[in-house]
């Protein structure tokens, strides 16, 4: 069953589900050293794309999960 999905809004952000748009982005957060600091190893960009893919697919199966979050004077990926 297909959940509805949440958008919550703010003057500044907005948290919302995936978009394919934001895999770029997505990648180039899981391929830089300093943020990766901690996990086991740097993640290349199919490997990226396909946790993005499983976050999304969490969330249209449950209706919650690891949201993106949009920084609206950029639009574009911020956090997750």
């Amino acid at each position: 069953m297909k959940r509805k999905l949440i958008h919550l809004e703010t003057s500044r952000i907005i948290l919302r589900h995936w978009k394919v748009e934001y895999y770029t982005s997505f990648a180039e957060i899981n391929s830089d050293p300093y943020v990766m600091k901690y996990f086991p190893k740097l993640f290349t960009r199919i490997e990226s794309n396909i946790l993005a893919k499983k976050i999304k697919s969490f969330i249209e199966k449950n209706g919650w999960g690891m949201w993106a979050v949009e920084l609206k004077s950029i639009v574009n990926l911020l956090a997750l």
